[in-house]
């Protein structure tokens, strides 16, 4: 609806309103969340707006530590379509992460991967990928990575669906120079092979912000 919510990493939960009339706050407070400590280093999502919950906003935080250098496995979830939104425990994950990254997937769900159980330390790297399922709100343990991606680490979505994972501090003054690429199930076929990715055969020459448009394709896309 054009507001900006502002999640993290401390426990104090804001709403931005840039329409907000002459005299009165940008900033509105909103709530707290379960954790109530600090998730600092953690990491925040909107989940996919889907046409079958109605474009329901749903935001995740998780991961990140509080007053020590020991992360956290758990996992927050927030409906802003709510009256009164409120933070309810998610899911945990299968490790605890500090300076971890979340990406979001074509299909809707969530890679998490990355960070470590404790803060700039490579001896406790999770390297155990999670991948997040709004529909059942469940997490499923993934291939592990091989090298720990602690601060300043990125993962990001590549046009071709996988994702590469790269960089990091393992420690102060150490640099984590090696990149690992995930493949999500979706790239394959049942045996292994690799499935074929659909193509786009037809799209209007120009779309109009707030209408419908068609685009037609050769392969099965939701």
């Amino acid at each position: 609806d054009g507001r900006l919510l502002h999640a993290g990493p401390e426990p104090e939960t804001w709403v931005f309103d840039p329409k907000a009339k002459t005299g009165t706050a940008n900033w509105t407070y909103l709530n707290s969340t379960l954790n109530t400590q600090y998730r600092s280093y953690g990491s925040v999502v909107l989940l996919p707006l889907l046409p079958q919950t109605g474009y329901q906003p749903v935001v995740m935080t998780m991961g990140g530590m509080g007053d020590t250098p020991s992360a956290t496995n758990t996992t927050e979830l927030m409906d802003m379509s709510q009256t009164a939104p409120m933070w309810v425990a998610g899911p945990a994950m299968s490790r605890a992460r500090v300076e971890m990254n979340a990406t979001l997937l074509p299909t809707g769900k969530v890679l998490v991967v990355g960070g470590s159980a404790n803060d700039e330390d490579g001896t406790t790297a999770s390297l155990t990928a999670d991948l997040y399922d709004p529909a059942t709100n469940s997490f499923t343990a993934l291939a592990p990575n091989t090298y720990p991606h602690l601060y300043h680490s990125t993962a990001v979505l590549l046009p071709d669906g996988s994702v590469v994972l790269s960089g990091g501090n393992p420690q102060q003054g150490t640099f984590e120079n090696h990149i690992e690429i995930y493949k999500p199930g979706y790239l394959f076929n049942a045996d292994g092979s690799a499935a074929t990715r659909p193509s786009l055969t037809a799209t209007p020459a120009s779309i109009t912000y707030g209408k419908n448009f068609t685009a037609t394709t050769d392969g099965n896309i939701a």
